[in-house]
Formats: C-alpha cells, structure tokens, sequence
C-alpha cells in the first residue's frame, strides 16, 4: 500500500512539472497567412516543390490552381528574334504606363534553345502554339522538319510529340496547315491537334485531316476528315488555333460548294468530341484582315483594314450569332514618326487597369512579317512600344509575336527531361530527328 502511495505521489508530481513547463513555453511565432503567401510565390518551382512536403496547409496552398493567379502580376510569353523566347510579367500595381519601364521582359530557356552547339541542330524557326493550365505547346523547325514540344515552362520539363507510326508518312510531314494545343477537362488531359493537308502529286486530296495526340497516354488519337482547308504563309508556317470554351478555333476555307464562293468561316473542333462546326460571325464585318483570340473567357474576333481602326468583337453567349458586341474601337497606330505600309491587329491581352497590350503587324512582305507589342492605355489613349533590349528598334521582331497568356503551374509531364541538359537535349533532337528522315525516305517512295 506504502508503494502504491509512493507511485500515485510520484505521477503527480511528474503531471504538475510538465503543466508548469507548459505554462512557461512561448508558442512559436507564425507568420500571417498573407505573407506565407507572398514568399512562397517567389520561390523558383524545385524549392517550391520541396516547400510542398513541409506541411499540408501548404501542399493544398501550392495545388491550388489559383496559387499563381492570385498576385497582381501577368505573365506571358513571346517569341521575339530568331530561336529566343521571353516571358513578360506586368504588375498592375504600375498603373502610370508612362513609367512602366521594360525589367520585366527577361528571356527565358526553352528546350534546345543552345545556339551553335555542335551536338544540337541549329533551329531554324520556333513558334508558340499555344498555353493551357501551365503548361505551353512548341514548334521548332530544323532544316528536314518539325518536332512539336510540350513545354512547362516553370519547372523546365518538356516532352517532344512523338510521330505517329499508326498514321500515314505524309499525313504528319507533308503540309501541316493548322495546330492547336488545349486540355479535355472531362478525360483530364491535355490534347495537341494537327490538321494536315497535301496537293502533291498522286497524294493530292482536298479539306484536311485532323489528327489528336493525347499527352496522358502519349498516343495518337484515330485521325478524321473535314471539309476545310487552311492557308498557309511562309513567314508563320502553321496557323495556331486559338483554344476557348472547350474548342480550338480557326478561320478556314470550306470546300463544300455551298460555300465555294463565300469568304473565311470560323470553325471550332470540340476537344473532347472531335465534333467540327462553323460559328457564326457578326453580319457585317468586311475587313481585310480577322484573328481570332479570347478575352475574359470569351471568342473574340479581332478586325483590321489598311486604313481605319482596329475593332475588337465579343461573343457574350458561346455560339449565339446575336450575342456579338463591338467593345473595342482602337485608332490606328504612329510609331517612330513612320506611316507603315500595313497594320493588322493579331493579339489582344487586357490588363485589371484598364490598358491592353496588342500585338501589331507593322507591315508585311512576301519575306518578312514586322510585329511589335503596344502598351496602350484606354482612358488617356497614351501608348508605348515595349523594348527586347536597349536599341529602340529591338522593339521591332520580323516574325509573328506569338503572345500568349502563361499560368505558372507544377504540372508534371512525367517525363523527366529537363531543360539545361545539353547531352540529353541532344539526344532527345537527333532520335526524333534521324526517324523524321525515314518518314521523308517512306513519302519519297510513296510518290515516286
């Protein structure tokens, strides 16, 4: 009984010391979650990764698909010069444009973006195809052909599309018109499309083929036909279609004689479906030039003469003819105290404070195409020409911008290539490349 009493008097006094060392504890300082944030927003994507596994508040904080989108910064990217690509960030805290100054254009890496290095191909060409949900689709042209590129930017991680096996030589070689990169958020995976079309000799047929590559299990899709053909300019190579409302959009040429003799449609092919139809456009648009884009989530059509304004239209209701509204009236544009030869709107991009940026065609030859980037500010009408450098005229790109909209994201293409890793890039580009030139050996026997 004596020990027992001992044993009851000990565990009591073990529960008053441990109550009185809670009473003396601090508790740790917290930062608040505001601040949390913020740091964890400017971390690169590899410590952010790791900043993941700490707790799980911040695991669900970094998944959160809106993470990156809750700053007051934009981000896109754009191609500008020969094989370079940069990315913008606009804080639209900077409200004065006249003080906005051009620090936040940076270029960026981008896969096997290693000028004269002996064991990569030089590029001839890359263009943005497009960005959905982080990640960003890429064409790089080599001197036999081009390799698709699915690209994440944040964290560096690429895949190149591979070549089908199961589809005809010439259906992903010869005269590839049109390409559209986007994401099936019903089978949650991200799609690139691939229309084609050849008037080659024995090959020849008309309207084009559409082929769907699926990025979760890289494989290509069954191919179907359409009864629309696409033009093609040397200076793009390719036309981007632009993805909105679970469609990728394009202005094509019906073949079906009904419309022999009518002007552009615009047409969308559902990602999920491969349904094709023609959308209809406001009755009266008679203008030289049409690009299509999105703003707000909304289809855009954006309209240019030789020498009137711009006008920008927007579809309020998806697919309702009635539903378009004319909500932009842009003067036509003096830059460098020059009257151009052409100007053609091809990008538009509205900023919370109520300027745009626009991306211009200044003027266009059979060889060149010049296009800059304009900051323009709706309410005093004050606009810039943003810089790739210090000389004014680095302002000035001779190919299309390709402006697109980035959202930062940790999406993984599980692929685990890497930009940054010379022999690996290498490796990556002569594979594809040496089975590009067995494609083109099989169509020149095809043809012969």
């Amino acid at each position: 009984m004596k020990l027992n009493n001992q044993t009851l008097m000990s565990k009591q006094a073990s529960k008053q010391k441990n109550k009185n060392q809670e009473n003396t504890m601090q508790p740790l300082p917290s930062l608040p979650e505001d601040m949390i944030h913020e740091i964890l927003c400017k971390l690169p994507a590899k410590s952010l990764s790791r900043f993941r596994c700490v707790c799980k508040p911040w695991n669900i904080q970094v998944a959160d698909p809106i993470f990156f989108n809750s700053s007051n910064k934009f981000t896109f990217i754009v191609r500008h010069g020969i094989n370079k690509l940069y990315s913008l960030e606009y804080d639209n805290s900077s409200t004065p444009l006249s003080r906005f100054q051009d620090e936040g254009i940076k270029q960026i890496r981008h896969p096997f973006s290693f000028p004269n290095h002996n064991i990569i191909p030089n590029i001839i060409d890359v263009k943005i195809l497009g960005s959905c949900k982080g990640l960003a689709c890429l064409s790089y042209f080599f001197n036999s052909c081009h390799l698709p590129c699915i690209w994440n930017p944040y964290t560096e991680e690429y895949k190149v599309v591979p070549i089908s096996t199961a589809l005809n030589p010439y259906r992903q070689y010869v005269d590839v018109r049109a390409n559209g990169f986007g994401h099936d958020d019903n089978a949650n995976e991200y799609i690139f499309i691939n229309f084609t079309g050849s008037r080659v000799g024995r090959l020849g047929y008309p309207g084009s083929i559409v082929s769907a590559y699926s990025l979760k299990s890289n494989s290509w899709k069954q191919s179907l036909y359409i009864p629309y053909e696409f033009p093609f300019d040397k200076n793009t190579h390719t036309t981007p279609g632009l993805f909105c409302s679970g469609a990728f959009h394009w202005f094509a040429k019906s073949i079906l004689e009904k419309n022999a003799s009518s002007s552009e449609v615009l047409i969308a092919l559902d990602v999920g479906t491969g349904v094709v139809q023609e959308i209809p456009q406001p009755g009266s648009l008679d203008f030289d030039d049409k690009y299509v884009d999105v703003l707000g989530g909304c289809l855009v059509i954006l309209c240019s003469t030789k020498t009137e304004s711009f006008e920008v239209w927007l579809m309020k209701d998806y697919g309702v003819r009635e539903s378009w509204i004319k909500i932009y009236n842009i003067p036509r544009l003096m830059l460098f105290d020059v009257e151009p030869v052409v100007q053609c709107l091809r990008r538009i991009k509205c900023l919370k404070n109520g300027q745009i940026i626009l991306e211009i065609e200044y003027y266009k030859t059979k060889r060149n195409t010049a296009t800059i980037l304009i900051l323009h500010d709706l309410k005093d009408g004050h606009r810039r020409a943003l810089k790739f450098g210090e000389d004014i005229f680095n302002c000035v790109s001779y190919k299309p911008l390709n402006l697109e909209t980035y959202v930062k994201s940790l999406v993984s293409l599980k692929w685990n290539t890497y930009v940054g890793n010379i022999e690996q890039e290498a490796q990556v580009v002569n594979e594809e490349l040496a089975f590009s030139r067995q494609i083109y050996e099989v169509l020149i026997g095809m043809h012969n």
